[in-house]
């Protein structure tokens, strides 16, 4: 009989969300951009997604709030890579 472990579950999870752009709470991220370096290019975690700020009509796209207290815009954002999250920074 085939057995599937839940880790290789969430790793197929986590691998399809790479994939296809898709942020859920608790994603390690890293800034999305060569040329923009956010909190220092360190790994971060988002904690939630800020639907208060999102619901704003003059503020334009989706925003999270980091595990660092931080609100930023998503379309900043990028998975964090296993590399990345090992070394606790983004490559450059």
């Amino acid at each position: 009989p085939f057995e599937l472990a839940w880790s290789d579950i969430g790793d197929a999870l986590l691998q399809y969300r790479r994939e296809n752009n898709i942020f859920e709470p608790g994603d390690e991220v890293v800034s999305a951009f060569d040329n923009i370096r956010l909190f220092e290019n360190s790994v971060l975690e988002i904690a939630e997604f800020r639907e208060d700020i999102n619901s704003v009509e003059a503020i334009e796209g989706n925003y999270v709030r980091l595990t660092n207290g931080c609100d930023c815009k998503l379309e900043l954002l990028r998975h964090a890579s296993d590399k990345e999250i090992n070394q606790g920074y983004r490559d450059d």
